[in-house]
């Protein structure tokens, strides 16, 4: 699945894709970056071990912005793993919406399905030192409340964006059935 999911990432047109890995994560490393390899989809993928895995989601995302390379583009797409649906054109919708003249460096980028909120969350790349210097026990819909960020809601998004998966009847419920 995940290997599934990064080939989407690729195909929309990001060309640094960094995977947090958590739990069990030289295990499914191995696995993922040997599908990679069959596939020859290797280039601009990074793996990084989280280490504090255990202390939830944000830690991966503090996990990932530190591996970032040194001078990342304006924007930064931030989203679970877990949302295989997801489709490159969506992808692709929310890259060039990074080239709005509204979409400044303290505009936060959301994509909308019937007025809920999905992923990926697109994050202008300053604000990613002000996350980096949150406490472990923040959650990263607090930049929805810091007074200097703009939120532009993105209308149009179909329910891709919205569907993660959980155990593997939602992966196969949803079409992309697994041997794992």
């Amino acid at each position: 699945m995940l290997a599934h999911v990064i080939d989407t990432w690729r195909e929309a047109g990001f060309e640094e894709i960094v995977v947090v890995l958590g739990n069990d994560a030289a295990s499914l490393r191995e696995k993922i970056e040997e599908e990679l390899l069959r596939v020859s989809k290797r280039a601009g993928v990074r793996f990084v071990e989280n280490p504090n895995w255990e202390s939830g989601m944000f830690s991966s995302v503090q996990c990932g912005l530190s591996a970032l390379r040194e001078h990342p583009s304006t924007h930064i797409a931030l989203a679970p793993a877990d949302l295989p649906f997801l489709r490159s054109s969506s992808l692709r919708t929310l890259l060039d919406a990074t080239n709005l003249p509204e979409a400044d460096s303290r505009t936060l980028l959301v994509p909308v399905c019937g007025q809920r909120r999905g992923h990926p969350l697109v994050i202008p790349a300053a604000l990613a030192a002000r996350v980096l210097s949150w406490p472990a026990d923040a959650r990263l819909n607090q930049l929805f409340a810091e007074p200097d960020v703009k939120v532009l809601h993105l209308e149009g998004f179909d329910e891709t964006i919205l569907v993660d998966v959980d155990t593997p009847g939602d992966l196969e419920a949803g079409g992309l059935a697994t041997n794992e």
